[in-house]
C-alpha cells in the first residue's frame, strides 16, 4: 500500500507541474521529493539528469528492475508517445489513489470485528469488576441479619 501512495503521489505532482508548464528536469527533481521511500527518493532524483543526456523517463523506470511498478513505466511510456504525458499521469495517479482507497476499506473491514470484539471484553470485564463487590456487600448484609 505504500508503493501504491508513493506511486499516487510521485503521478499527480509529475501531473500537476507538467500542466503548468515546468520543464520535465525541474519537475523530475521537484517530484522525487514526493516520494516517502529514500531508496525511491535517491533512485529518482537521479532521473533528471537521464533525461537531461536523452533517455526517455520510461526507459529509466524499466531500468530500475522490480523497483518501480512496470504499469507506471508502460503508461509513462504511452504518454510520452502520444504527447500527453501529464493526461496519462493524471489518470495513473486517480488509478492508485482508488488502488489505495480500496486497500484501506479492506483493512478497516477486517480490523472492525477485532475492535468491536475488544470492545465487548472491556466492557464485560468492567461490569464484573463492578458487580462483583456489590455481590460481596450483599452477601455481607445477609450473613450479618
Amino acid at each position: 500500500m505504500i508503493v501504491e501512495i508513493d506511486v499516487a503521489r510521485y503521478a499527480r505532482t509529475l501531473s500537476i507541474l507538467l500542466k503548468s508548464g515546468v520543464p520535465i528536469i525541474e519537475t523530475l527533481d521537484v517530484a522525487s521529493d514526493a516520494l516517502s521511500q529514500l531508496k525511491w527518493r535517491e533512485v529518482s532524483k537521479k532521473f533528471s539528469s537521464q533525461v537531461a543526456r536523452g533517455k526517455s523517463l520510461s526507459e529509466i523506470l524499466l531500468s530500475q528492475k522490480g523497483m518501480f511498478p512496470v504499469i507506471l513505466a508502460q503508461a509513462i511510456r504511452t504518454g510520452e508517445e502520444t504527447g500527453s504525458l501529464d493526461v496519462v499521469l493524471e489518470d495513473l495517479a486517480d488509478f492508485y489513489e482508488k488502488e489505495v482507497d480500496y486497500s484501506l476499506k479492506g483493512i478497516t473491514s477486517l480490523i472492525e470485528p477485532v475492535l468491536m470484539l475488544l470492545i465487548g471484553i472491556a466492557v464485560g470485564v468492567m461490569v464484573i469488576l463492578m458487580i462483583t463487590p456489590i455481590y460481596g456487600i450483599v452477601g455481607g448484609l445477609d450473613s450479618s441479619l
